[in-house]
């Protein structure tokens, strides 16, 4: 009964989008959080830092009553006032969101307040709250809070994932797209723009010569590729040697004059080229780390391993989305997004990551 109320809401929601992109025009969703805890809290603090445009948050239904423990945490550390304080923190940093009332009131607050956008966040009476998201005459778009935090930031919630999300959405040999189209258009691609960058080579290394001299104009470093195999990344270097068991930080002194517009530009990573003419390295995917750094943050970051299903990428989502992460609650971060080109992988994906990154480029946010 309850796959049968989903499915019903999932059809009303996707004739919705469909209508609504034929008659054109951008509307901006009025979203209903329904349910309290802890992940309601972090995911209203996540929508101040990066709003949605279609979005707008406008309240809370709760399934608990002040001063008891909230229906997600299990270990009575979030009550229902601490959530309305979150409300209310967030409301004076620009998100208008307000606790509507409790699950009772469900229909009046989605008609009194304009509601097409339910987030369901529950643990209990799960079956009745659908069934009478179901039942509601208007027409809503009824998502977990995981897929609809998904959809909104561009990464997979990493407090979601499990082994069985895993089993369930990615499988080792499971690709959306064929692995050969993607190589051949790797080939093509790293033979194209190394040809373009025939005249940047002489230049950059002329320039590392200069600034350091004490140091090969290649940097060579033995990174973790696809399937947990080690191989040999190549760039052009921009820091000064030593310091190698250090992580790398924006500002890294280390970084000699002209170094940080090489990084910045992409330069330096133009030797990555014959990595993907190698087959090591593809265009688009996670970035490679470290093998030092790979075997810490798998200590302390649940699943960061399965990063390695795919071939590491020039470029990723994460480095576009994200930006600049030099530590192990950065990575933590980076992970998500990392798992979300994971879960939807595809050519337009990569178009998508390879177009973003121009941007990044030419307007130097973002991305190691």
């Amino acid at each position: 009964m309850l796959d049968a109320a989903v499915a019903m809401l999932a059809a009303g929601g996707l004739w919705g989008a469909l209508t609504k992109s034929l008659l054109g025009g951008r509307a901006v969703h009025r979203v209903l959080l329904v349910g309290d805890g802890e992940r309601v809290g972090r995911f209203l603090s996540d929508f101040d830092d990066d709003p949605h445009p279609d979005y707008e948050i406008v309240g809370l239904l709760t399934d608990t009553a002040r001063g008891t423990p909230g229906a997600e945490d299990v270990d009575g550390h979030t009550t229902l006032d601490e959530i309305i304080a979150m409300f209310d923190e967030t409301t004076e940093s620009g998100v208008n969101a307000r606790v509507l009332g409790t699950l009772d009131e469900l229909e009046t607050v989605l008609a009194a307040e304009g509601i097409d956008t339910v987030v369901v966040t529950v643990n209990r009476n799960r079956l009745e709250l659908f069934s009478r998201l179901a039942g509601w005459s208007g027409d809503i778009t009824v998502q977990e809070l995981p897929a609809f935090s998904e959809h909104v930031f561009g990464r997979v919630p990493v407090d979601v994932i499990n082994a069985a999300w895993f089993m369930h959405m990615i499988h080792p040999f499971y690709r959306p797209y064929s692995r050969a189209v993607k190589r051949a258009g790797d080939i093509a691609a790293a033979l194209f723009i190394g040809a373009l960058a025939m005249p940047v080579w002489p230049i950059a290394a002329l320039w590392i010569r200069v600034m350091s001299p004490e140091a090969p104009v290649l940097f060579r470093q033995n990174r973790i590729g696809e399937g947990g195999r080690e191989f040999t990344l190549v760039k052009f270097r921009t820091m000064r040697p030593g310091g190698d068991g250090t992580w790398t930080t924006e500002q890294d002194p280390r970084i000699f004059r002209g170094g940080a517009f090489m990084r910045t530009t992409r330069i330096d990573e133009i030797p990555n080229l014959w990595n993907i003419l190698r087959g090591h390295m593809s265009f688009v995917g996670p970035r490679p780390e470290q093998p030092r750094y790979v075997a810490e943050l798998e200590q302390a970051v649940p699943y960061y391993q399965r990063r390695h299903m795919v071939k590491p990428g020039l470029t990723g989502w994460a480095q576009v989305r994200l930006g600049y992460t030099d530590s192990v609650d950065g990575a933590a971060n980076k992970l998500g997004y990392e798992l979300y080109y994971l879960k939807h992988q595809s050519l337009f994906l990569d178009f998508v990551i390879f177009v973003e990154t121009i941007r990044v480029v030419l307007f130097r946010f973002g991305s190691r």
